[in-house]
């Protein structure tokens, strides 16, 4: 059997376009197999580029707050529990970064009141500095049975505390002091910020007897030993209450956002009153302000159906 075979000269330049094809559909190759990389990280849940702290046993870390120190050092304090609401008490830790955020030293015990007060949980902690380089650190402390009860340690159900740290080390605290109210539930769980002015404002929730829970602004006027029993900011009725409320303030305006309503007060003296400014267009958890610079906040928060979002 005879074989015939047909040869077909290609010129030059059709040589090269056959390679740029080639070149182009390897590279669609790999631009495909990494978008499909991407989509399976976003849908399993992207990991975190640093782990601070994880879970050991049956305790894991809640509530993060990070900032700087005045040595350019980073801080970060954590609740410390075996659930986010637990009958054991909870601790609160820190931990410093020298190489911003790259690496973390071990874990430093702030608070523990689990020996001299059994079962009362000292939780959702908050930190700043302060214009002069001082640090400071607010918290509550309550007992948890199937819902916060009377602890024979307190004299509130739920009581707010502040610390500081006047050495710039992130170390050597004082005893925390509490926050004085007339209310018998006074929870804290968003950090203390400076006005202009060298006053603090100090955001906190809770309740007269048990009903509806609305939000306060604290104020010290000597750089957080003594603190004012609070002013009211959700000035309204809300069915869900407020709570968890966080302070941001920029061109001497202040603003604060409170949990679950999306609602945002501000105020224009400095914390003495307030009226609402604008409102999201949904119920929202977590709320935080991050101020950018002298002229803008950015506000991040979570959807209740868990999406987060962010707004500035």
């Amino acid at each position: 059997m005879r074989k015939y075979w047909i040869h077909v000269k290609l010129a030059a330049n059709n040589y090269k376009s056959i390679i740029i094809i080639l070149i182009k559909l390897i590279l669609l190759f790999f631009i495909t197999l990494i978008i499909v990389v991407e989509l399976r990280n976003l849908q399993s849940g992207h990991l975190p580029d640093v782990t601070i702290v994880g879970s050991r046993g049956d305790y894991k870390p809640y509530f993060p707050s990070i900032t700087k120190l005045p040595n350019g050092k980073l801080i970060m304090v954590y609740y410390w529990n075996t659930s986010h609401i637990t009958t054991k008490g909870g601790k609160i830790f820190s931990k410093i970064s020298s190489d911003n955020g790259e690496t973390w030293s071990a874990s430093s015990l702030l608070v523990d009141y689990t020996d001299t007060y059994p079962g009362l949980d000292a939780r959702d902690p908050h930190i700043n500095i302060l214009s002069n380089g001082d640090l400071i650190l607010n918290f509550f402390t309550g007992k948890w049975n199937n819902g916060y009860i009377q602890s024979p340690y307190q004299d509130h159900i739920i009581e707010t505390r502040v610390a500081k740290c006047t050495d710039g080390s992130g170390t050597n605290w004082s005893d925390p002091v509490i926050v004085p109210t007339n209310r018998n539930s006074n929870a804290t769980s968003g950090a203390i910020i400076e006005l202009s002015n060298g006053n603090l404002l100090l955001p906190t929730y809770g309740s007269y007897n048990n009903g509806d829970s609305k939000a306060y602004i604290h104020i010290s006027y000597d750089g957080g030993i003594n603190w004012t029993e609070g002013v009211e900011v959700t000035n309204e009725y809300y069915a869900e209450g407020y709570n968890e409320m966080t302070l941001g303030s920029i061109n001497n305006v202040v603003y604060a956002i409170a949990r679950p309503s999306g609602k945002i007060f501000k105020s224009i003296d400095n914390g003495l009153s307030w009226e609402i400014h604008s409102s999201e267009e949904h119920k929202m958890h977590a709320p935080d302000f991050l101020p950018l610079n002298n002229h803008s906040l950015f506000l991040t928060y979570c959807k209740a159906d868990n999406e987060p979002l962010y707004k500035d």
